[in-house]
């Protein structure tokens, strides 16, 4: 996949990003699913949605930029600021800190949210995981091509000498 898809004047779309919020969408749309299968507040669903947009995305970013402390110590706002750079364990772990004081606040068991959310969960991780595969059997696939193209050359190139040369040296056999 393309890093990046498309420019709307100066916002430029991005492949993860899409498919960030393709999941989001989706994550959404299930633990509503669960929500009313539970017999539960709709609200519940939306408001633990909107806390995973903003904290997700906040903790991915920061546990990041923990990963790569030097980096970020050289060059703090340009890590801060750049397109890429999300960890996921970073964004599971706050949302999961929030989530559990946004249940406490609501007085649900904590458990129970999380078992509500526990397959959105995994299918809007799933759906992260499909592009990043995508981006590596792409990147797979040209370094094939890129095997191939040399390939070509060493035909082309040093296939004639060495045929030359078993010439030269099966002349040199029957001279003997």
């Amino acid at each position: 996949m393309y890093p990046e898809l498309f420019k709307i004047g100066p916002f430029t779309v991005y492949s993860y990003g899409l498919m960030l919020g393709i999941a989001f969408i989706i994550a959404s749309y299930i633990l509503t699913k669960e929500v009313e299968r539970r017999k539960l507040n709709p609200n519940v669903a939306t408001e633990v949605t909107l806390l995973a947009i903003i904290f997700g995305i906040i903790g991915a970013k920061l546990f990041h930029l923990f990963e790569n402390w030097e980096s970020f110590m050289n060059n703090p706002i340009g890590m801060a600021f750049s397109p890429g750079g999300l960890t996921f364990h970073g964004g599971l772990l706050l949302v999961i800190i929030v989530v559990w004081m946004y249940a406490r606040r609501k007085k649900i068991p904590f458990l129970t949210l999380a078992d509500l959310a526990a397959p959105s969960l995994a299918l809007a991780y799933g759906i992260g995981r499909i592009e990043r595969t995508m981006k590596t059997v792409l990147f797979l696939l040209q370094l094939c091509l890129e095997e191939v193209k040399l390939l070509k050359v060493f035909q082309a190139v040093l296939y004639p000498i060495t045929r030359l040369f078993i010439q030269l040296q099966f002349m040199n056999f029957l001279s003997c």
